[in-house]
């Protein structure tokens, strides 16, 4: 039987301070819009759960030919949101479900999820990082409808996962994590870091003569180096260096390591003193 794709959308979004994720737009178009078209995309039936005081969500999926269906009271949790969208389809559709936030999740994404559960039809299969690390989309053959159903408050399909986890062990499909259900902020700092760590975003501290042409020379010099200047800041007053001199720090993005040092090289063989912090 062909799974059907069900879409949890009537999530209350209460992390965007009054916004709405899934109305952000992603590449001009609205993001529940583009992840219901790439369900759509596959062949699948799509079928998505939405909230009642969300008309401008209803709004962003009108005339695709997908089944709405709409919760009552969508603050009784995610698991409501589950068995309302089960509760409209046979009982016994394969379900490949799908959290609509999930920003990088495209097309080819999902055929390759749902081609590799074609193999193993009876098995929960769930994405993965290329790392390994477990995410989303997650394929739930017929068997698992009552431990779903059977779900209550917060509680999601992550709880049926842990009790069958040795159903799984061993499946791994590569597919991007988009962390679409983070706080932004958080997401990025999480990112800022993680380019930090990476080599690909760098805080160099320079040492160079306060006289005209100075700042121009040094960011003449990084440009040369293939880097990109994300900030300046041209300290004099704090600065333990000579009432004649100025430090001036920059925030690169840069490719990787051996960017950096190639980056540093370059200014150091100009004459300037660099260092990287």
């Amino acid at each position: 039987m062909t799974p059907t794709i069900l879409i949890l959308a009537a999530g209350s979004s209460s992390r965007m301070r009054g916004g709405d994720k899934l109305l952000e737009l992603v590449d001009g178009v609205p993001q529940l819009t583009r992840i219901a078209r790439a369900a759509l995309a596959t062949g699948c039936p799509v079928t998505v759960t939405l909230p009642t005081d969300r008309s401008a969500r209803a709004a962003a999926l009108a005339g695709l030919p997908l089944r709405q269906v709409i919760l009552p009271d969508p603050a009784d949790g995610m698991a409501a949101s589950l068995r309302a969208g089960l509760a409209a389809l046979p009982d016994t559709a394969p379900v490949l479900l799908l959290l609509a936030d999930l920003v990088e999740i495209t097309v080819e994404d999902l055929d390759t999820i749902l081609a590799a559960w074609a193999q193993h039809p009876d098995d929960l299969l769930r994405g993965a990082a290329s790392t390994g690390a477990p995410g989303h989309p997650v394929c739930f053959p017929p068997w698992t409808r009552p431990a779903l159903l059977d779900l209550t408050g917060d509680l999601g399909p992550r709880e049926v996962l842990l009790r069958h986890k040795d159903r799984f062990a061993g499946h791994k499909v590569g597919m991007v994590l988009s962390g679409g259900n983070i706080d932004p902020q958080l997401l990025a700092q999480i990112i800022g870091r993680g380019l930090v760590r990476s080599g690909r975003l760098i805080r160099i501290v320079i040492s160079a003569r306060d006289v005209p042409g100075s700042l121009a020379r040094i960011t003449a010099l990084v440009a040369e180096a293939g880097a990109n200047i994300d900030e300046v800041h041209h300290q004099r007053a704090f600065s333990s260096l000579s009432a004649q001199s100025v430090e001036v720090e920059l925030v690169l993005q840069t490719r990787n390591p051996g960017h950096v040092a190639e980056v540093v090289q370059r200014l150091q063989g100009a004459g300037f003193e660099a260092a990287v912090y």
